[in-house]
């Protein structure tokens, strides 16, 4: 895929700006999160694959020597995603949170949460006015070039402060969650040809699970997101620290592995990872609501 920063030195890891992703995969990230939006429930607008051929080097605009036109050498094609342009009034950064109503927000952390995004922020949430006399707003979440990574180090949504992810999902949230299927999605995903690298589906489902239990469990977005994203940026989230127990009971081993999986060698360990971040999660969500519904009653 075409790297329009090319010129930028990646790191040791062939990691961009943020950890889990690696320079030059957007493309089909950002692919994979329109597919992965059923039903367009989160409102992620049309995204394709496209090749550019035949016209200059978009990677240099002082040069004039890549043109295929007139007869000269031809350039190479240049292969990214296009999404389909959605107009907007203004995105969340210069908005703010106050005026959106909770399911609209809501969407976005389901998508979020189950894509792993590393990168949302206020402003790549566009706001588009509803139509009809009451002041209504909806969100159109963008730019998921971050989503979908290998690890779980560097998760981060900007919601998780707003007031309405402090509510309860609502009932159609809760079934369209309750619905969702890691594998089959990955499924769907290699039937477009895209085919995540293995550390991408791990977290892809951890992230799916960790959902889906959460939410099962009554939760609201805040509470389950909060164990996913670090505090403090050194520290494990707690999600990575289940990942890692999870990981020495499947490995038999102690390890340091900072949440990803990436130990996992055989279909039975595999299964046995799983298996006991489940357990974990189950344990640690469950508590999770005790502790709130005591501090609902203020004891």
């Amino acid at each position: 895929m075409n790297n329009p920063r090319a010129e930028l030195e990646p790191s040791a890891t062939g990691e961009g700006l943020r950890k889990g992703t690696r320079v030059g995969e957007g493309a089909f990230r950002e692919v994979a999160a329109y597919i992965l939006d059923h039903d367009n429930f989160s409102g992620v607008p049309p995204t394709t694959f496209a090749t550019l051929s035949g016209s200059a080097d978009i990677n240099d605009s002082s040069t004039n020597t890549d043109y295929d036109c007139d007869g000269s050498e031809p350039s190479t094609p240049k292969q990214g995603s296009l999404q389909e342009f959605v107009r907007s009034i203004s995105d969340c950064e210069e908005m703010g949170p106050s005026k959106y109503s909770v399911d609209e927000v809501h969407k976005i952390t389901i998508l979020d949460m189950r894509l792993g995004n590393t990168d949302r922020n206020g402003a790549n949430i566009l706001v588009s006015e509803m139509p009809g006399d009451v002041e209504q707003y909806k969100l159109i979440p963008i730019d998921h070039g971050y989503t979908l990574p290998h690890s779980l180090q560097d998760l981060s949504f900007e919601w998780e402060y707003w007031p309405q992810a402090r509510m309860p999902y609502s009932e159609q949230s809760l079934e369209y969650i309750s619905n969702l299927d890691a594998d089959a999605d990955l499924l769907m995903l290699a039937a477009h040809n895209i085919r995540l690298p293995a550390d991408c589906q791990r977290v892809f489902r951890v992230c799916t699970l960790v959902l889906k239990k959460g939410a099962a469990l009554g939760l609201v977005p805040a509470s389950i997101s909060e164990c996913m994203t670090r505090k403090i940026w050194n520290q494990m989230s707690d999600l990575e620290k289940m990942s890692a127990r999870a990981l020495n009971v499947a490995v038999g081993k102690q390890t340091r592995a900072s949440g990803r999986p990436s130990q996992l060698v055989t279909e039975a360990q595999e299964k046995r990872y799983f298996q006991e971040l489940s357990v974990l999660l189950e344990e640690y969500f469950s508590s999770l609501k005790e502790e709130n519904m005591l501090d609902n009653l203020h004891i």
